[in-house]
């Protein structure tokens, strides 16, 4: 946990920067995005579905919302020279971007234990995967 702890004061005085820089459209993949979508965006009607919620839509990168939903993707290498090496860092990025949305979301001021220890674990699952890691950051 220290080790969290530290790469996490690593961040903190670059939040900003970092947002910013995630959040900028880059190419070959920019799509309109919802940002904060899950699954009490849905509106079902007994044959239709609607998404609500659009106040946080920007142009952005699909992989956030594949990180945010965890529910869909699509290969796009041979498409848009878009291979692996560019979804890794495309997907280390987005769970950096959706971590630092989660982390100032109004779900973390109820402070309800069950939502504290979802970030807790999602801390420590971005740390395993190098998310939160000096290298990576100030690659950004």
């Amino acid at each position: 946990m220290a080790d969290i702890v530290d790469s996490l004061n690593n961040i903190r005085p670059k939040t900003r920067y970092l947002i910013e820089v995630l959040l900028r459209q880059r190419e070959p993949i920019c799509v309109i995005t919802h940002t904060d979508f899950w699954s009490n965006n849905l509106l079902f009607a007994r044959e239709n579905c609607a998404v609500l919620d659009w106040h946080m839509v920007i142009n952005g990168n699909h992989n956030t919302e594949l990180f945010m939903t965890m529910n869909r993707f699509v290969a796009l290498q041979e498409q848009l020279n878009y291979g692996r090496n560019d979804l890794i860092v495309d997907f280390k990025s987005s769970k950096l971007l959706a971590l630092l949305l989660c982390m100032g979301s109004t779900d973390m001021a109820v402070r309800k234990p069950s939502i504290e220890q979802r970030l807790l674990d999602m801390l420590l699952d971005l740390h395993e995967d190098g998310v939160l890691s000096p290298e990576f950051v100030n690659s950004l």
